[in-house]
């Protein structure tokens, strides 16, 4: 039988294994500093190891509220990385068993899946960082939300940007306390734009943001341009009746696989319809559209009542990754006999 060691507040190790290998290979200063600490830290640093962990347990930011001397001399933990990958049953954004590539851009079940557990992640996360944190469990959330990393390829490029970059700041001034508040409240406002609705309104190139549907009615079914058709409201902008920026012309959006895709699908045909008519030519990349960008929370609903995620998943069978929309005559009796308008469109495909 093997032989093992005890350690307080963890139980036995058996002398082979790699957590008791960790321990051995603390250098004589670095058993001189652990040895002052109290006996819950010791257990919880052990407890760390024998979980598995490959690197010595990461120190304490001085900000945080464990007050022993001994933990702020100690020396900045390695820069994490994103953790890899969880594995699934498809590569990148292969799915099923079949495995078949799926067209551009419809969303999976797993990926609603994951958005929905790095959000869960993220509110913990959040909380732990409110008031005066505790430094260990600030560890355990960012390590949560590492572990919550999407799995599919373009999700997971999006999440590093997003949700990632922020957290590694944070982790890079753990030690220096004149930086950990500013790294903090990077973290909070990140956590802000994720968890929360999009407050105000940005703008971005008409030309940019991308449809979600294949089809959609030729009529407006809601809203300020209730029972007018998408070609009345593409010829009120081009007179300048209506303005490109005014919010009834306003777009929620959502950041999906590196691209804006609208859920307002009807209204980014008329701007599109206005675009193609904007003189010169080179003027069409300028002109901009309201929206709001909203993040991938399945807790966050649109002004129509939809979960954000919902509507994006009920929504996207584009079949051209975004960028043509047909539009289909509306069978509402209130279309009927309604006059030919005085503006006309070259083509209402490939815009």
């Amino acid at each position: 039988m093997a032989s093992t060691s005890v350690l307080k507040g963890v139980g036995t190790l058996p002398e082979g294994s790699s957590a008791f290998a960790s321990f051995l290979t603390l250098t004589e200063d670095a058993r001189n500093q652990t040895a002052s600490l109290p006996e819950d830290i010791l257990s919880h640093m052990a407890a760390r190891t024998c979980r598995g962990s490959d690197e010595l347990p990461r120190v304490l930011p001085p900000a945080v509220s464990v007050s022993h001397p001994r933990l702020a001399e100690s020396p900045p933990p390695p820069t994490a990385a994103p953790p890899p990958a969880r594995t699934s049953s498809h590569d990148g954004c292969v799915r099923g068993r079949s495995r078949t590539k799926r067209e551009p851009g419809l969303v999976t079940q797993d990926e609603r899946e994951d958005w929905a557990a790095c959000v869960d992640a993220m509110e913990e996360l959040r909380s732990a960082l409110t008031g005066f944190p505790d430094a260990f469990k600030v560890l355990e959330c960012v390590d949560r939300v590492q572990r919550k990393a999407p799995r599919c390829e373009h999700c997971r490029a999006d999440w590093e940007k997003a949700v990632w970059a922020p957290i590694q700041a944070l982790e890079d001034v753990w030690r220096n306390v004149s930086l950990w508040s500013g790294a903090s409240e990077r973290v909070l406002d990140m956590l802000r734009g994720q968890l929360e609705a999009p407050l105000a309104h940005t703008i971005l190139p008409i030309h940019r943001i991308r449809y979600t549907q294949r089809w959609a009615s030729d009529t407006f079914r809601h809203g300020s341009h209730a029972l007018r058709s998408v070609v009345d409201v593409a010829e009120d902008l081009v007179s300048g009746r209506i303005q490109v920026l005014e919010d009834s012309m306003v777009l929620d959006v959502v950041w999906f696989h590196s691209e804006h895709w609208s859920c307002n699908n009807r209204h980014l045909k008329a701007l599109k319809l206005y675009l193609r008519e904007v003189q010169p030519e080179w003027r069409r990349a300028e002109e901009m559209a309201r929206v709001r960008v909203w993040p991938l929370n399945h807790k966050l609903r649109l002004s129509g009542g939809w979960a954000v995620t919902e509507k994006l998943s009920h929504a996207m069978d584009t079949r051209s990754h975004g960028r043509s929309l047909s539009l289909r005559p509306s069978r509402s009796p209130s279309r009927q006999g309604v006059p030919s308008r005085r503006v006309h469109f070259v083509s209402s495909q490939g815009v």
